[in-house]
């Protein structure tokens, strides 16, 4: 039988063939067939794309096939060593196979979905994890409705505050406010305690008074932008003598607290117009709130 001869000094190039590919039981490599990764393989679309195919897309939750292949890699990807080849820890399953392929599940047995990083999928983060946002995002997130209306979401930020200590829980251990959180005491107290030995000495109330401002102003840059009327306090009552320079915060633990206007409109984000609708006035000629 006559062979054809290879000419000396030439390279054989081979090509794979999907369906030569699969008549010797070798599966092809998972090629996209729709997005912004169109015709690239699963290995080639980067990571954070395919977390958020999982939470979010509505054409992953149709295609049976890509979510089997996605949930197999992302899952192989978490629990795998990265220096162990991924190929192989994929469980290989062909069409046509006569074996019956088990029901698919949301995702692997041994993956919690509340281990995989959340991923935004909207806002000027869009495609960032949510670890990595700045905290005055996180903290406009918590002001926002999309908390209530995504479920996933909710449990991405129940797990960021479990990883993170929040200013809101942090209570003081000293002085006449001991027992109270940030937000609980007087502004001119936090003030003067910014400035204190007790933050120079203690890194945690360092860390809550700087959030606690931020969240503050960012409270105040949302409420100046959207120019609502809306009031966060109550409106005062014949209870103190001077109505016309504060406003009763009803919030407070054990009683009630009155807090000057200016503070108010510093710290508690209250809005101007709804507090001279309900009779404040500045107590001297010439101060503004």
């Amino acid at each position: 039988m006559a062979h054809s001869q290879i000419p000396s000094g030439s390279q054989m190039t081979t090509t794979t063939d999907p369906s030569h590919a699969s008549s010797q039981g070798i599966e092809p490599p998972y090629t996209f067939p729709w997005g912004k990764h169109k015709g690239n393989q699963i290995e080639e679309i980067p990571l954070e794309y395919l977390r958020w195919l999982q939470t979010s897309s509505n054409a992953y939750n149709i295609n049976l096939t890509m979510q089997r292949v996605v949930e197999e890699y992302v899952a192989a990807t978490l629990h795998y060593p990265s220096s162990q080849p991924l190929s192989s820890t994929l469980p290989a399953s062909r069409p046509g196979s006569s074996q019956q392929r088990q029901p698919l599940g949301p995702l692997s047995s041994n993956v919690n979905r509340s281990q995989v990083p959340y991923v935004l999928h909207f806002g000027k983060h869009k495609g960032q994890l949510l670890a990595n946002v700045p905290s005055d995002y996180i903290a406009w997130l918590r002001q926002s409705d999309m908390i209530k209306e995504r479920e996933q979401l909710a449990e991405a930020m129940r797990n960021y505050d479990a990883g993170h200590h929040l200013p809101t829980e942090y209570k003081l251990c000293f002085d006449k406010w001991k027992g109270y959180t940030l937000a609980e005491v007087a502004p001119s107290y936090l003030t003067n305690l910014h400035d204190s030995d007790a933050a120079k000495e203690n890194g945690d109330l360092r860390a809550a008074l700087a959030e606690h401002k931020q969240a503050n102003a960012l409270k105040q840059r949302l409420t100046q932008k959207s120019g609502s009327t809306k009031k966060p306090f109550h409106c005062p009552s014949e209870v103190t003598t001077d109505y016309r320079r504060y406003y009763y915060n009803g919030d407070r633990k054990g009683g009630q607290m009155w807090i000057g206007c200016n503070d108010a409109l510093k710290y508690f984000g209250a809005d101007r117009n709804a507090m001279r609708a309900a009779g404040l006035r500045p107590f001297t000629r010439g101060q503004r709130f």
